[in-house]
């Protein structure tokens, strides 16, 4: 008899402490994410730091936690790449554990939102499941593209001609008239002295230093401009405005950013022109933060630029897309006296219909590109731990 009344006592204990277990353990583990790198550059293998916390004076066992992470990143265990952390601990009363995780990344801005754990009383009388909501943020900066063609392009645009390319017209320093030549702006043409020559004449200005230089980016791939996105362009249209904006730095020039790509904020991404020591910082945090998604069509960035920028500037234009709004905006700004480089994929270089002869057009080839639908992309994005 005093056997079995001790058995029932060990059996109201143990179901006693799993009670008391459950009701003070319960929501006191806490998990957060630490990363100590603060600039990460594509491709790089980043040390990341998971830390769960005990906060109940009662033990854990054992714990289970699950964290997905975002589609451009990968754990590395071993020689394998994994699509989560996934690890089991177990945790003393009031004890903090952490662990290193090295993960490699990809351009752009990743969340870690949330993650799953799933502990116990260690007697197998009861088990938890918890979903964490966590605020972990990695920016990945692009990489600077090393393209000799794109430097050989460049170097005839600050390089040796600096004196024709870079040395830009005063409009308040006028000198003289002369004869129209092809890629004048309409608006310097002198129309009193056309009238008496009977020829086309254009004021001539002295020149300044001063220029102002722009990477005007379109993420535009299809007419229906939401459609569909190719990640392996827009990642060269990245690497390659990094070495834009890295040589304009070089040469002491102010420098800008517009695009209709989508980013962490609201509208389109943009960077105003600025030549101060952290622009480069921000250039490469921006295109880091850059989405694969057009915010807008093409047409109505360069539209908004019209009549908006300084001098006579030097605008690249980086664009997988063409069609006739496109080539009419261009136009006008060309119009405006501002001097363009037309750096076109080269599925559409060749048929730049309406472009001006005067500006060059340097085609970008992509290996292995594939068009996914922006409706696929959002889904893959999805982090489910």
């Amino acid at each position: 008899m005093s056997a079995l009344i001790w058995v029932v006592a060990l059996v109201l204990v143990v179901y006693g402490y799993s009670k008391l277990w459950e009701r003070y353990t319960a929501g006191k583990i806490k998990l957060t994410i630490r990363i100590d790198d603060a600039i990460i550059y594509d491709g790089e293998e980043v040390e990341v730091w998971t830390v769960l916390e005990n906060t109940s004076w009662l033990p854990i066992p054992w714990l289970e936690l699950l964290m997905g992470l975002p589609s451009a990143l990968r754990v590395i265990e071993g020689d394998q790449e994994k699509e989560e952390v996934a690890y089991r601990t177990f945790l003393l009363p009031r004890q903090r554990v952490q662990r290193m995780h090295k993960i490699r990344v990809k351009r752009g801005m990743h969340r870690l939102s949330k993650a799953e754990i799933q502990y116990g009383d260690g007697i197998g009388l009861k088990g938890m499941f918890e979903e964490i909501h966590i605020f972990g943020r990695i920016l990945v900066r692009p990489r600077i593209a090393d393209d000799f063609e794109v430097n050989l392009r460049l170097q005839e645009l600050v390089g040796e001609r600096s004196v024709v390319r870079w040395y830009q017209e005063d409009a308040s320093r006028l000198i003289g008239i002369r004869s129209y030549m092809q890629g004048d702006p309409y608006k310097a043409i002198h129309w009193r002295a056309t009238a008496r020559t009977g020829e086309l004449m254009v004021k001539q200005f002295d020149t300044t230093s001063e220029t102002d230089f722009y990477v005007v980016m379109n993420v535009q791939f299809f007419a229906t401009f939401w459609w569909g996105t190719i990640r392996e362009v827009v990642e060269q249209q990245c690497r390659i405005a990094a070495k834009l904006f890295q040589d304009a730095e070089a040469q002491s020039f102010p420098f800008g950013l517009y695009t209709n790509a989508s980013w962490s904020g609201a509208g389109s991404l943009s960077v105003p022109l600025q030549n101060l020591p952290g622009q480069m910082d921000a250039m490469l945090a921006a295109l880091g933060d850059l989405s694969y998604k057009p915010n807008a069509p093409f047409e109505d960035v360069l539209q908004s630029l019209r009549g908006r920028l300084h001098n006579r500037s030097t605008l690249v234009v980086i664009t997988p897309y063409w069609d006739a709004n496109i080539a009419l905006e261009i136009e006008m700004l060309r119009a405006e006296g501002h001097q363009l480089l037309l750096i076109a994929l080269d599925t559409v270089a060749d048929s730049l219909h309406g472009l001006a002869p005067s500006i060059p057009v340097l085609p970008l080839h992509v290996e292995h590109a594939k068009v996914e639908q922006l409706a696929e992309l959002a889904d893959s994005e999805e982090v489910s731990a």
